[in-house]
């Protein structure tokens, strides 16, 4: 490549850099150190874009060149777009290539490839609109062809979310363009986040995502569990799926982060609303669906698994905030048939049903159950596995609405040990954390040492030093429940997260906790700069009942911020991780910082 030609000459100009700043009268000694700095941060960055060729990892070679891109913009605009430019296409002609030979052995380079390039392109819509733009026609125009993947749409949606301005006629035009094709995965995370600024919007593009439910062949079954995601309030994507050639499922769950509720929804009648609307467009889905299952319907089996799954659900919520059902009768023979058809017992389905309805019982939108409705239901109850689930459910609901004593109560009720222990570690959690609002250290501290998994306890430590940073006497107890954690990966992530914290307060700690981080890091050869959070999951239920995250990349939080303290040691720092991959994204990180000051 013509721009790999420069690597050795960037060398002898750093090297140059640095005998200047040495021999510089002591008058001017600030002022050249910091100009020194800023072009040692601009040759990292170049060097990094050089090299970048040479990381393994698809993925994180694509994260340096779009964030040395950005950073790099101010600096030398034409090197860094000639760079990204060239990238781009290069992408795009070997995806082009990649069409032409179809075999399942491509598919992963292919997504590969396709996150590249998204990727890259979004970075270039925040600096290069008009051009970014007529590249993704492009990229669309070769995908012609194929089937639009999920994929796509999530990249497609991240694209128009760079600058969103709910005010701008043009950006709104464009969201709607894409909710026409499909539901993004990202979509109720967008929805929730813009509904802060302006509810009115947000509501006006849920609305019309519904409305398409019911009219765009478009629309697949995903993509309606994915509204009734966001209209049930649910924190949590979860999709059943059958196990291959067996008669049991497992449920994929994906964490939609501790995001607040929608603002409309905090008046019920606008919240039953927006349940019936979508509702009502969700019959005509489901009958436009079945009349033509041939074409456009549910031809899979999995699918029609997942169909009943959402009819079930939809279903359970009706009863539960007391809708009408009617309409659905006549569907649900009709999915019954296709169910038969598709060879899915009645145990399955007993399964998936009671499934949807826990969801539903255990979501408790309107908070209008406190647990009383799963206990009656418990002690009516003839099979003793259903009377435990519905045991179970009430004893979450109760922790919910603060309810400890007689959830403690009803925990001891339940007979299985391995059904037990995440009941109590998510009422000792949830306990523990009305204490630290409470700001009562003892209670805390006591509560905390009855939980006897490391990842929860970590969690609340890095709570208490969040919610007060003059508890950072916790560090201590923080590092000891670290070390324990059997997690590689929840480790390693752990001690960023511990080390960003301690940097920001400019804890004495840090330099320790942080060489405590590296070992952790160069032990774990498939980190991903996964942000550190706490799943309390029922495993013999599938159940996920609680989860929440810190903050999304603690690992490039902690490069930017050292470089901005101290950019010798972030040098140094970053240069001692081992994968090629990471190293570079920590010195790109704090290059970046260092040119934003």
């Amino acid at each position: 490549m013509r721009l790999n030609g420069k690597i050795l000459a960037l060398f002898f100009m750093l090297f140059s850099l640095v005998s200047f700043g040495q021999t510089q009268p002591k008058g001017t000694k600030e002022k050249t150190t910091r100009e020194l700095q800023r072009k040692q941060a601009v040759l990292i960055l170049k060097n990094n874009l050089l090299n970048s060729k040479s990381i393994a990892n698809k993925y994180q070679q694509t994260d340096v060149i779009a964030q040395a891109f950005l950073a790099l913009w101010n600096e030398d605009r034409r090197f860094a777009t000639d760079f990204l430019m060239e990238s781009i296409k290069s992408d795009l002609k070997s995806y082009e290539s990649l069409l032409e030979k179809e075999s399942e052995e491509k598919s992963e380079e292919k997504e590969e490839l396709a996150y590249s390039i998204n990727t890259k392109i979004k970075a270039l819509a925040k600096k290069e609109v008009a051009a970014a733009d007529s590249l993704m026609k492009e990229f669309i125009r070769m995908k012609s062809n194929e089937i639009l993947s999920q994929q796509d749409l999530n990249q497609r949606m991240k694209i128009a979310m760079e600058g969103f301005d709910p005010e701008n006629p043009q950006h709104l035009l464009l969201m709607t363009q894409i909710i026409e094709i499909g539901i993004p995965d990202i979509f109720p995370k967008f929805i929730v986040d813009l509904s802060l600024k302006k509810p009115d919007v947000a509501n006006q593009i849920v609305q019309q995502a519904i409305r398409n439910l019911s009219s765009r062949n478009s629309y697949k079954l995903r993509h309606a569990i994915l509204i009734s995601t966001l209209v049930f309030k649910e924190n949590m994507l979860l999709i059943p799926v059958l196990e291959e050639n067996s008669d049991e499922f497992f449920v994929l769950t994906t964490p939609l982060a501790d995001a607040p509720k929608l603002r409309n929804s905090d008046n019920p009648e606008t919240f039953r609303n927006l349940i019936t609307n979508f509702l009502s467009s969700c019959i005509r889905f489901f009958q436009n669906k079945l009349q033509d299952s041939v074409n456009t319907g549910f031809n899979e089996r999995n699918e029609v698994f997942q169909a009943y799954f959402l009819l079930k659900k939809i279903q359970a919520y009706s009863n539960t905030l007391n809708l009408p059902q009617d309409a659905w009768a006549g569907i649900e023979t009709q999915l019954s048939l296709q169910c038969q058809q598709a060879n899915l017992s009645s145990q399955i389905l007993s399964d998936v049903k009671a499934y949807a309805e826990r969801l539903a019982f255990s979501n408790n939108p309107l908070a209008i159950d406190d647990g009383t409705t799963s206990l009656k239901k418990a002690e009516e109850a003839t099979d003793p596995r259903q009377k435990i689930i519905h045991l179970i459910d009430a004893v979450v609901l109760m922790i919910q609405r603060r309810k400890f004593d007689e959830a403690e109560k009803k925990i001891s009720e339940i007979p299985i040990e391995e059904l037990r222990k995440p009941l109590k570690n998510f009422l000792n959690l949830q306990l523990s954390l009305v204490y630290l609002d409470e700001k009562n250290w003892l209670d805390f501290e006591k509560q905390v040492s009855q939980i006897d998994d490391e990842t929860v306890k970590t969690y609340l430590y890095l709570k208490a030093i969040e919610k007060n940073p003059k508890e950072i006497r916790y560090s201590l107890e923080l590092r000891k429940s670290i070390e324990k954690i059997d997690n590689p990966t929840t480790k390693t992530a752990a001690y960023f997260t511990l080390v960003s914290t301690l940097l920001k307060l400019k804890h004495k700690d840090f330099d320790t906790v942080f060489f405590d981080a590296l070992k952790a890091l160069n032990q774990t050869p498939d980190y991903e700069e996964q942000p550190f959070g706490v799943e309390i999951k029922i495993i013999p239920l599938e159940r996920i009942i609680f989860a929440s995250y810190f903050q999304e990349n603690a690992f490039r939080d902690t490069f930017a911020n050292l470089a901005k303290r101290n950019w010798e040691i972030a040098k140094v720092r970053s240069s001692d991780i081992k994968a090629q991959g990471l190293r570079a994204i920590a010195e790109v990180t704090a290059a970046s910082a260092m040119l934003e000051q």
